[in-house]
């Protein structure tokens, strides 16, 4: 295996990950001594993603992270939770930090919730007049199920398609 030199200048230490490393290539590094070594991490691709990622410990805990994230959390110290990153060039592998752009996420999620909730209180109203308010029906428990282990959106997706297959809407 060949080991790059590496210039400590070029390389950033990824913040709230001990001992990971982003270097201006876009590759992540961990390093393996005291004395300056560095392995770099195996990249690789989730079948549902087009995102390439790697495996990191964050409080000895083993976690998949995708390399774009770390690669900008180190270099423009931000944490990628709060944040969108977006590829430039639109290269999803090409990872180097230049390359990847910012922005903060905005409150609309909490507005798409108000959203939902409202929709769903007018397709509810729907379902209740097409089940003849049958608190008993099939239909109804159905939709309670739904309703106690999904979140806004599954929701008002659930009742959308279910309203739309007996053409109420």
């Amino acid at each position: 295996m060949l080991m790059e030199t590496f210039d400590k200048k070029r390389m950033k230490r990824i913040p709230g990950y001990n001992g990971y490393y982003a270097y201006k290539n876009g590759r992540i590094y961990k390093k393996i001594s005291r004395d300056e070594n560095y392995r770099q991490l195996l990249e690789y691709r989730q079948p549902y993603s087009r995102y390439l990622s790697v495996y990191v410990y964050r409080n000895k805990i083993k976690e998949g992270v995708q390399v774009h994230k770390l690669v900008a959390s180190a270099f423009r110290r931000i944490n990628f939770r709060k944040y969108e990153i977006f590829h430039k060039d639109k290269n999803l592998l090409n990872n180097v930090p230049v390359n990847l752009k910012i922005r903060k996420k905005s409150a609309e999620n909490g507005d798409n919730e108000r959203i939902y909730k409202n929709e769903i209180r007018d397709y509810e109203a729907l379902l209740k007049n097409y089940i003849n308010y049958d608190y008993n029906s099939k239909i109804w428990n159905d939709y309670k199920l739904v309703k106690l282990k999904r979140s806004s959106r599954m929701i008002f997706n659930w009742l959308k398609v279910f309203l739309y297959s007996r053409k109420l809407i």
